[in-house]
């Protein structure tokens, strides 16, 4: 494996000073989306090369995107930026605004409380477990929604005035709301197996029924169109929701689908996305086992029919070689070391995806030369050698 590192070392130095410029892109003007509210509409944890929800959204209407979102943000906070000339003036100037907000204005208290009763060095599991171990779980709950409860009554309040302000501004605007999904729903096999069933299914069922709360304001909004990603989520939000990273924001399935759902309530049923097919494609085995029927349905008829090159031949030339490893790294020197675009056509570097996380790097180098060398020493190899399960 050393070996194989200071080849690719070299060969990425050799090729930085040799990148192509990027491919050009000709985009047809549009009508202008205007994004708004909090870390899943500024695209938190969404890597180069990867597509936020809004994304899809340009892909298949062809808007023209200003996006306001701040990590972090609550309604209050959004409100506050909705004074301020320029985002008034954005407002006034889209034909479609989408947001997403609300989510803050009950986790940020949460995980204030949460915080001051954990010790030092303890994960939220083992916490809950204690509390359930000690007995005082349930009252820790009890304590937890009175102290939260004054936060969502405000951010329905809010959440309606949201509404309100912006339509004074725009009364013609498309406008569209996502609802808030259970950000604590995991695989519960899972954590039936990791003895933290009790402590889940409490922790659970409390914030569901807290982020319903919020979404009854949200639903209850006569002049804004609900894209229902809270029940897009429901019931296996682990394969949506970057559960592996410890992490509540969505995985790029998950932002396809929040994609899909916001297009379907703008009254859109179908588009053209070479990233919508690629998501799909890229579903892993253990998603794709549970895997809802119907969410399938949503997205897929915004994918594009595509012939696939072989998984790791980019070059599509019947094999995987060293040569499909200099082509991932060109396209990772070029895209993500040098900024300057891609060099390869999207098929091609999908087919440099090899570890299938949606961004092509020196990873994706390293597994070609390992699929490689594992050939060139006789038997059978698949995909499924170098990434086991």
């Amino acid at each position: 494996m050393k070996k194989i590192n200071a080849r690719l070392l070299s060969v990425t130095l050799a090729l930085a000073a040799a990148a192509m410029l990027p491919m050009p892109v000709n985009a047809a003007e549009g009508e202008k989306l205007l994004v708004m509210g909090d870390s899943i509409s500024a695209g938190y944890a969404v890597e180069k090369g990867q597509y936020g929800y809004y994304d899809y959204l340009v892909e298949c209407e062809g808007y023209t995107l200003t996006n306001l979102a701040v990590s972090g943000h609550k309604t209050t906070d959004m409100m506050a930026l909705m004074q301020q000339a320029d985002t008034q003036t954005a407002i006034q100037e889209a034909d479609v605004i989408v947001i997403s907000i609300g989510a803050n204005d009950m986790l940020t208290p949460f995980m204030k409380y949460i915080d001051s009763i954990r010790q030092e060095d303890e994960s939220y599991q083992e916490l809950f477990t204690r509390l359930d171990a000690e007995g005082s779980l349930v009252s820790h709950v009890s304590k937890l929604s009175g102290y939260i409860r004054p936060n969502i009554e405000a951010a329905k309040t809010n959440i309606a005035q949201i509404e309100a302000d912006i339509l004074a501004l725009n009364p013609d605007v498309k406008l569209v709301m996502q609802t808030i999904y259970n950000p604590v729903d995991y695989d519960e096999s899972v954590i039936e197996g990791a003895g933290y069933g009790s402590s889940y299914n409490l922790l659970h069922n409390y914030v569901r029924n807290s982020t319903n709360m919020i979404n009854e304001a949200i639903l209850a909004l006569e002049h804004t169109r609900i894209a229902d990603v809270s029940a897009a989520f429901e019931g296996t939000g682990w394969i949506y929701i970057r559960v592996e990273e410890k992490d509540i924001h969505p995985t790029q399935l998950g932002h396809a689908l929040i994609g899909a759902t916001v297009l379907n309530a703008l009254g859109i049923t179908e588009g053209e996305s070479f990233a919508m097919s690629v998501v799909l494609d890229n579903v892993s085995k253990s998603a794709a086992k549970v895997f809802p029927a119907d969410d399938r349905a949503v997205m897929e008829p915004f994918a594009m029919t595509v012939s696939w090159y072989p998984r790791g031949d980019i070059n599509n030339s019947g094999k995987v070689d060293s040569s499909d490893a200099i082509l991932a790294l060109r396209q990772y020197n070029s895209e993500v070391l040098l900024g300057a675009g891609d060099v390869l056509a999207p098929i091609a570097k999908h087919a440099a995806d090899v570890d299938k996380n949606g961004m092509v790097n020196a990873n994706d180098a390293i597994g070609i030369l390992k699929f490689y060398s594992l050939s060139i020493g006789g038997g059978t190899v698949t995909w499924d050698t170098v990434y086991p399960g």
